[in-house]
């Protein structure tokens, strides 16, 4: 894959709606470098939260922000359950 992608590259490799990943940059969630849709260049770590959050939109049938704000709460329990891990292993 290469560095920066378009938009419809993006949206081609991820399988997810140009709309939705419009959605997704205007609400801060996917960053993009460039001006306006059309001259957007996302990088590899972009590409893969899309298509994390595309997949959840697909798989949940959620709009564009729900599958973002499913992403997020996912996100956010396994860095949890990393921190649980840890302090277990300190304390034993």
């Amino acid at each position: 894959m290469a560095d920066f992608l378009t938009l419809d590259d993006v949206a081609h490799a991820c399988r997810a709606e140009r709309a939705a990943i419009v959605e997704w940059v205007e609400l801060g969630v996917v960053h993009a470098h460039g001006a306006g849709p059309e001259d957007w260049r996302f990088e590899n770590v972009e590409v893969r939260r899309v298509r994390e959050i595309a997949r959840l939109a697909h798989e949940l049938e959620l709009p564009p922000y729900a599958a973002v704000l499913v992403h997020d709460l996912l996100a956010e329990r396994e860095r949890l359950e990393r921190r649980v891990r840890l302090l277990e292993r300190l304390l034993d």
